[in-house]
């Protein structure tokens, strides 16, 4: 499968075949992730361009993991790939990186500190009333709009901080000014409350490292260790021939595609047993983790991943069946799976498999965020399918974030500045544990963008007060600033982007580097009303309509779109 994504993507025959980018194609074609689609490439180019050929052998055949496989590709040439592959053997994966990350002559200076593990992510519940959830959500479509991209949680939690940072300095400035109302200064307070975080922080970090030497020394237990890889047991095998005609790349993909989704179905099923039962002790194993990495090559996040997949089509066997079948993607069944919950009717779950059918992944996965963000205002709501006034209605919504309407309305007629945020924190002091039964916030972030959070946030309060709230002030913080960026903001075409909401209108893209297109050409008589306009990225427009790889028709909210080159 990596071998065939990755000539699609040498070869640019994704965009013959109608996607502005690799991982539109992923999952729209092969209904998996796209950072699944460039991870399984990316293994897949290294080893064809550094001609690993005992690497591939020892991996198609089961001598190593696809992690350890990937991590020794990042360090391996030719003439060391057989003596990585042997000395990898029964031990863990984090300790074959650790050491080649810092073995300065097998490191391939081209990828120096490509091998660097990526930060800990963990979900992280909050409890917020039912305003500090849209100011939430609407910050949210305010950075994705800023950045031209999906804010994900990190994301999100970066810029809040940022701006909540700026404003606490004017903070600190005005309280050294006004006269003590207590024996501790609010310094000496913010030095109290921090000294007991970091003594909390410290002791955490301490507990983790401790485990992590306990896993490094467990790997050493011949019990636990994978089996023995002799070179003489390790064959060298070449990559295999992939056409070259786009075409018949999709075509060879989508089969493998479905191949992998029965194997994924069972991996899932394993899984879920393994975590539920906590059968890694019987194995010998001190966690979930340790036995992610050394038995099966993954992360314990996959790990737990699959299992989750496993739960949902357990809850529903009609998304197995249609998983299995090749109808639905196994992206897709995820997706359905959160917005049907634990106890759907059968109408329901056929109401949202048909949805699915009718739509594209991206167009899937907006509906489903929608549905879901309402619950979270009111979780006794309907789960089915939105209809077009409610599409419409988070569309507008959208729209007053862009051109900062919604958030005039929401900071007033008060001059803007550090201490308007910190006047409207007031708002909600109302700080009830489980607001009219608001379910918590679950925001996935790195260990160390969550430790900055709790010290920015001691800081606030030891400064404005424990009942104010801090996320009200992230968000006003933000809003504050960049409200005369949205207000001062024109364009010829403004108009249009504010009603497409500066969002490719092709239903498999994603981006938002857009720019205006006529539906009818100019050339052939068409005019700049809107309802000959769209807005496309620009792939998507010159790329895409402009040579043929695209098209569509009609007019504006009745458009017909055409995927891939007309033949």
């Amino acid at each position: 499968m990596g071998e065939l994504l990755d000539a699609l993507f040498v070869t640019r025959g994704h965009h013959e075949l109608g996607f502005s980018s690799m991982s539109a194609y992923v999952v729209e074609r092969a209904g998996e992730s796209g950072r699944w689609g460039q991870e399984t490439r990316a293994l897949a180019r290294r080893l064809r361009e550094r001609n690993l050929r005992h690497l591939r052998g020892a991996l198609v055949f089961g001598h190593l993991n696809w992690s350890m496989a990937e991590v020794i590709s990042r360090h391996a040439q030719p003439d060391t790939e057989l003596a990585l592959i042997c000395a990898s053997a029964g031990r863990t994966v984090r300790a074959v990186q650790i050491e080649l990350a810092g073995d300065s002559h097998t490191t391939n200076p081209v990828g120096a500190g490509a091998s660097t593990a990526e930060p800990e992510r963990r979900s992280r519940r909050r409890w917020v009333t039912p305003a500090e959830l849209a100011m939430l959500h609407t910050s949210r479509l305010l950075v994705s709009y800023l950045t031209s991209a999906h804010a994900s949680d990190e994301a999100l939690l970066t810029a809040l901080l940022g701006e909540a940072e700026s404003n606490l300095a004017s903070m600190r400035e005005a309280s050294t000014s006004a006269p003590a109302n207590c024996h501790a200064s609010p310094e000496e307070r913010f030095e109290a409350a921090t000294a007991a975080l970091n003594q909390l922080l410290e002791s955490e970090q301490a507990r983790r490292s401790a485990a992590r030497n306990e896993n490094h020394a467990a790997s050493a237990n011949p019990e636990l260790s994978v089996r023995p890889v002799n070179a003489t047991t390790i064959t060298p095998l070449e990559a295999t021939s992939v056409p070259s005609d786009p075409a018949a790349l999709d075509a060879a993909i989508r089969k493998l595609a479905a191949q992998f989704r029965g194997q994924q179905l069972d991996l899932a099923d394993l899984a879920h047993e393994v975590l539920k039962r906590r059968r890694w002790r019987a194995l010998g194993f001190d966690s979930a983790a340790h036995y992610a990495e050394v038995r099966l090559g993954l992360s314990l996040s996959c790990l737990e991943h699959k299992a989750t997949l496993a739960r949902r089509l357990q809850r529903h066997p009609r998304l197995r069946e249609s998983l299995r079948a090749g109808l639905l993607g196994t992206e897709a069944v995820l997706l359905l799976g959160r917005v049907l919950g634990r106890h759907a009717e059968p109408a329901l779950i056929e109401a949202w498999m048909e949805r699915a059918r009718t739509r594209t992944y991206r167009c899937l996965r907006e509906e489903v965020d929608l549905v879901l963000l309402a619950l979270s205002f009111d979780p006794q709501g309907s789960r089915g399918p939105p209809g077009p006034d409610e599409l419409e209605a988070a569309a507008e919504i959208e729209r007053k974030v862009q051109s900062g309407e919604l958030f005039r309305s929401m900071l007033g007629a008060q001059n803007l500045g550090p201490q308007t945020s910190v006047a409207l924190s007031a708002v909600l002091d109302d700080r009830s544990r489980a607001p009219n039964g608001v379910p918590p916030v679950f925001l996935r972030l790195s260990n160390e963008l969550y430790e900055h959070w709790r010290r920015i946030e001691a800081e606030f309060h030891a400064l404005a007060g424990a009942k104010r709230s801090f996320l009200g002030f992230m968000c006003t913080s933000l809003w504050s600033t960049w409200l005369p960026y949205l207000e001062a903001w024109d364009d010829k075409w403004a108009e249009l982007y504010r009603r497409d909401r500066h969002r490719c209108q092709n239903p498999v893209c994603g981006r938002r580097d857009v720019t205006p297109h006529h539906i009818v050409f100019r050339a052939h008589g068409g005019t700049d009303a809107l309802e000959n306009m769209v807005s496309l990225c620009s792939w998507c427009h010159l790329e895409g309509v402009h040579r043929g790889r695209i098209r569509v028709e009609g007019r504006a909210g009745e458009l017909r779109w055409q995927i891939g080159r007309c033949r």
